[in-house]
């Protein structure tokens, strides 16, 4: 199985996280970085100081391809290897030239804007 963390749109109570209905959920885990608001949807830099909220899952490879899908990697988003609180996992990212103008999140959790 191929851990994954993600963030936005595809966590718990998200209108994505169907795609991930025959992936197990390891748990809550952190990621250093910033995340911002594209407005529908967030995305995360790795290059700037600050901690991203995520959700660890084991997917399989039909999943991998359907998040890839979703995520428009490699063109919108990069599926990179990322050091999570709980261990190794691929996440999707953008540039830091890419998010320039975006507002950040500075809770670093994607539930906050929803709560908003």
């Amino acid at each position: 199985m191929i851990k994954v963390a993600v963030y936005g749109t595809l966590r718990e109570g998200f209108p994505n996280h169907a795609l991930l209905h025959k992936s197990t959920l390891i748990g809550e885990a952190t990621v250093p970085g910033r995340m911002h608001d594209l407005g529908p949807f967030p995305a995360v830099c790795l290059h700037e100081k600050g901690t991203v909220k995520v959700e660890l899952y084991e997917v399989d490879e039909e999943t991998l391809e359907l998040l890839d899908r979703l995520e428009g990697h490699p063109t919108l988003y990069q599926r990179v290897d990322v050091m999570t609180s709980e261990g190794p996992a691929f996440m999707y990212v953008m540039s830091e030239d890419e998010l320039l103008d975006s507002p950040s999140i500075p809770s670093g959790d994607w539930a906050d804007k929803k709560a908003a």
